[in-house]
């Protein structure tokens, strides 16, 4: 006969009526709650536990076997964004390469064409000063030349006024 809260409670209140309540208590808590088939044996549990720890073995080689599984997906993934960022890093490079070889292109050209302006400027410079200097040159050589000449003068009116004094005491003489 199966043993149900009904039944339990039927044989609580007999034991009471016989043993008084606090007995009867005492005695109803140290029964299980369910039948004895229900109550589990040593045997159940060494079972029990064998079964658990084949599941445990059995979870713990998938997640091995998984964990194996992602590690190497993640060797993959991470070998493949290696890759893929060194591929970019390489192209990058290239690409400042370039620009730095158009940069250093284009400053030397800029630099050449500085130089010749440079050039032409002086040059112009140069030209000028040339004719300034053959300016001052040709005014300075006009200055001596007029400053010769007045000295030259001076010097023969001082000649012949000197020239005519000594043949005038010459003719004075006795």
């Amino acid at each position: 006969m199966p043993v149900d809260d009904r039944t339990r409670l039927s044989l609580h209140r007999k034991l009471e009526v016989v043993l008084g309540s606090e007995e009867a208590d005492t005695l109803m808590s140290h029964l299980p709650p369910v039948t004895w088939d229900q109550v589990a044996t040593s045997g159940d549990i060494d079972a029990l536990g064998s079964t658990l720890r084949a599941e445990i073995a059995a979870s713990a080689t998938q997640l091995r076997t998984e964990m194996h599984s992602q590690n190497q997906q993640l060797r993959t993934d991470l070998e493949s964004q290696n890759r893929q960022l060194r591929t970019e890093v390489a192209s990058q490079f290239q690409q400042l390469r370039t620009e730095m070889q158009s940069s250093d292109e284009q400053l030397r050209n800029e630099m050449q064409s500085s130089v010749e302006q440079l050039r032409n400027e002086m040059q112009s410079s140069d030209e000028q000063l040339r004719y300034e200097l053959r300016t001052e040159i040709a005014t300075f050589r006009g200055d001596v030349l007029e400053m010769i000449n007045r000295q030259t003068t001076w010097l023969v009116a001082f000649a012949a006024g000197w020239s005519t004094l000594l043949l005038t005491a010459v003719r004075l003489l006795p």
